[in-house]
């Protein structure tokens, strides 16, 4: 009797055993299954992606003369090779610069290969080249006004290349170039006969702003080329290796998170670049709601979602400053208001007083790259993001 019920339970036992490992190895298959899928749509988007990139050619109209022959990155790459050698001649990669400023075809290296960005000077460099040609003195204010517009330019051509770090070195650059150049404009030092062209020029800056979709696109593909490179993520994302951020979830597979990481942020970037076509309001309910979506994610992924969303304010901060500034000459020259669409809002406020002084405002929005006590803030309201240019009319 009692073999008999030992023989039960060894068969018992050898049935579980036998399910157990059935039902582990069906897991795993499923796991596997899973990962090979995730995987391979996974290249097949990062191919997507790098291909659109690769295609992207911009064009854009010259500040002045006529466009010059070429790919502005070349000159750009040129000046930048200068740089990196430490040239006792400023002079030369100053030249290079402005040149690039000239050509009205702009396809960028990065587009070819994402880790090209790294080989970039810093961007105090840059700014010590623009700084080391400017113009002294008020002696010559259009020189120094069409410099200020060439930088910003410039600016404006590293924020187009792709990358989200010198997409910042650019907003960086114009918000320095803006700021002297609304100077020189609320002191009235520019030739009243010169202000058509400056306001033409600014209206080329405006319409050259850069599209901020195509960058988060490729900061997608950079991500998902950095997961199939390196097949890992510790060098990667910053996380802690005392924690197992791949747990029960992901059925403990590093892959199926990484898969997972990467579609969110995916998800998370195009969601921003077609916000970026719409109205600021709805913009930043979308926002909103990817900030919403971070609450709960651990912080080796928090940031990714965070510098999706990172600058997408300044980015429509500092076209409201070349469209303020468009609106300040135009007043200054014809002495009447220029109606222009806020970015931040349905169109640019205004008031007029009898003494011939306009007040032009944007609405602003929260991480517009202004301090607190810059001078685009409005002195009475100094807790608000209202973007501001106070000006009087030419006699």
């Amino acid at each position: 009797m009692a073999d008999r019920e030992r023989s039960i339970a060894v068969r018992w036992t050898l049935g579980v055993l036998a399910l157990a490992g059935i039902g582990i190895a069906f897991v795993l298959g499923y796991v596997r299954r899973s990962e090979v899928r995730g995987w391979t749509a996974m290249e097949a988007r990062v191919h997507q992606l790098t291909e659109e990139a690769r295609h992207r050619t911009y064009t854009r109209k010259v500040l002045r003369g006529d466009p010059v022959p070429g790919n502005a990155w070349d000159e750009y790459q040129q000046a930048f090779a200068l740089l990196a050698g430490r040239p006792s001649d400023r002079d030369l990669p100053f030249e290079h610069l402005r040149r690039g400023t000239q050509c009205s075809e702009i396809r960028t290296p990065v587009a070819q290969d994402p880790s090209a960005a790294s080989l970039f000077p810093a961007p105090q460099m840059w700014d010590n080249v623009w700084r080391y040609r400017r113009p002294d003195g008020d002696r010559d204010a259009r020189r120094k006004v069409e410099w200020l517009l060439d930088k910003c330019m410039f600016g404006a051509d590293l924020c187009r290349n792709g990358n989200q770090a010198l997409e910042g070195a650019g907003l960086e650059v114009c918000r320095h170039s803006l700021g002297d150049l609304r100077g020189i404009i609320v002191l009235r030092t520019i030739p009243k006969e010169f202000l058509p062209e400056v306001e033409r020029q600014l209206e080329i800056l405006d319409e050259a702003a850069p599209d901020p979709a195509p960058t988060r696109l490729n900061e997608t593909a950079e991500l998902g080329h950095k997961f199939l490179r390196d097949g890992s993520w510790e060098s990667i994302l910053t996380l802690q290796h005392h924690r197992s951020s791949f747990d029960w979830r992901y059925a403990w597979s590093k892959r199926l998170f990484m898969i997972d990481v990467f579609n969110r942020v995916d998800f998370w970037n195009r969601s921003v670049a077609e916000a970026a076509g719409k109205p600021w309001a709805e913009a930043e309910l979308i926002h909103q709601r990817i900030g919403t979506e971070l609450q709960g994610e651990p912080d080796d992924v928090w940031p990714l979602g965070v510098h999706c969303v990172a600058w997408a304010g300044w980015m429509r901060s500092t076209r409201a400053k070349v469209r303020l500034l468009r609106t300040a000459v135009h007043f200054q020259r014809t002495g009447q208001w220029l109606p222009l669409e806020d970015p931040h809002g349905s169109s640019l406020g205004h008031e007029g007083s009898v003494d011939g002084r306009l007040r032009a405002w944007s609405l602003g929005a929260s991480g517009n790259g202004e301090p607190k006590d810059g001078a685009w803030r409005d002195p009475a309201h100094p807790g608000e993001n209202v973007l501001l240019v106070d000006v009087e009319a030419y006699p």
